[in-house]
Parts: structure tokens; sequence; C-alpha cells
């Protein structure tokens, strides 16, 4: 039996990271439709999947994710977002998220310090926005934990 499912619902990104693997970036338009997204849903409910990790490029940025966790959670499926927390309007959307019963928060962090992390991510002040939103999630009462990625 399936387990878990990780779907990455956009390309679109705020951060630059050298080692991008999903070729990400600000201008990559590359989306899931909502549509196939709760086709997915269906299959994955239907095959007996447990989890659902949504990532992406930066999840925050699919204007459907509210939605997209709120639907897995009625079918009885937990969900895990993979972000860097590197948002403008990273709490408020965080609080809808554990209102609709979303399970855990998973920040991407790159080195224990500012400035290795910055420099992987090629954006200044990202890891400053990634542990203010990891310490915002964890006030919360949200799960959170941290993907190290060297």
């Amino acid at each position: 039996m399936l387990s878990d499912v990780k779907i990455e619902l956009t390309w679109r990104c705020n951060l630059n990271c050298i080692h991008c693997s999903g070729n990400a970036g600000q201008d990559n338009s590359v989306e899931m439709s909502f549509s196939d997204y709760m086709r997915i849903l269906s299959e994955a409910k239907a095959m007996g999947v447990a989890r659902i990790d949504l990532s992406g490029g930066e999840p925050f940025l699919w204007e459907h994710l509210e939605s997209a966790a709120e639907r897995a959670v009625g079918c009885g499926i937990e969900v895990s977002i993979y972000t860097s927390g590197n948002v403008p309007d990273f709490t408020p959307r965080m609080r809808t998220l554990k209102n609709v019963g979303a399970k855990k928060l998973v920040f991407s962090v790159f080195a224990g310090s500012a400035a290795r992390h910055d420099a992987t991510t090629r954006v200044v002040g990202s890891f400053d926005n990634t542990m203010r939103a990891l310490d915002c999630t964890l006030r919360s009462g949200l799960d959170a934990q941290i993907h190290f990625v060297p």
C-alpha cells in the first residue's frame, strides 16, 4: 500500500537556490491546476494514502494552498507542507493552514548561519525570514520540522 505522496504544486519561488533541482524561481509560472490537484487527491484517497506532502517551488505562492490542505484533511489524509517561510503573508496563511487541519510545516534550512544560508539561496535576509517563520509556527502550536540541506 502507498503510504504517502509528495505533490509539487508550483515551481514559483522567492528564492534562487544554487542547488534547486526543480528549476524553481520567481519567473517560473509552471503550476498545478486545482482540478488536477483534486484528481490526484481523489486517486490518493482511493489508494489508501495516509499523508500528502505539499511542496514546490514555494507552495505558499500557490493560491489554492489552504483549500488543498483542507480538502485533503477532509479526506482523512494528513498534510505536511514544505516551505522556506520567505513569503510576505506567511503568518496569516500559516494560521489558516493550522485551522483547516494541516499537521506540520517543514522548513528548508541550508546552513547554521545567515551568511552561508543566504549565499545558498542567493537572497539576503532569507535565513532571518525562515527563522522568523519557524518561530511563528512553533508559537502557534503547529508542528514544525527543519529539512536541512547542506
